[in-house]
């Protein structure tokens, strides 16, 4: 209960941590049910709030986003409304400002070399390659 109130956990996550405890299925399923009821269990709500917080505080790309809704749980059709609401311009927006700001440690570096490392970084932030390439163009146009 205690680490429903500190973070928000999907089902998946507490019925796991009820087996770790030792309840069988019975007891674990009586104890979603009564998450449910109290409001601390709601997978779309936990959802929203994993892309929101994954998307716009910590810069990650929607395939970043799509995997963490899925090892934690979540889902296919939930995760699927929840990333409904990232639109591509908005990732390009936030890909763009990230490229803006790591641009400047690739000063020293010829344009290729900087476009790929640039490019690599936000691949592994989880960005499309359309998006990438946008981001990567504008934050090297706008530092050279």
């Amino acid at each position: 209960m205690g680490r429903l109130r500190r973070t928000q956990l999907s089902e998946h996550e507490v019925v796991a941590l009820l087996v770790e405890h030792g309840l069988d299925d019975d007891e674990s399923g009586e104890w979603i049910e009564r998450y449910r009821r109290l409001g601390y269990l709601d997978d779309r709500r936990t959802a929203e709030q994993l892309v929101r917080i994954q998307h716009e505080r910590r810069g990650r790309g929607s395939a970043f986003v799509r995997q963490e809704l899925a090892r934690r749980g979540i889902a296919d059709d939930i995760a699927a409304e929840a990333l409904a609401e990232l639109d591509e311009e908005a990732e390009i927006e936030v890909a763009s400002r990230i490229a803006e700001r790591r641009a400047g440690q690739l000063r020293g570096l010829d344009r290729q070399t900087a476009e790929r490392r640039l490019s690599a970084f936000l691949q592994r932030r989880g960005y499309s390659g359309s998006v990438v390439r946008q981001a990567v163009q504008a934050a090297l146009d706008a530092d050279r």
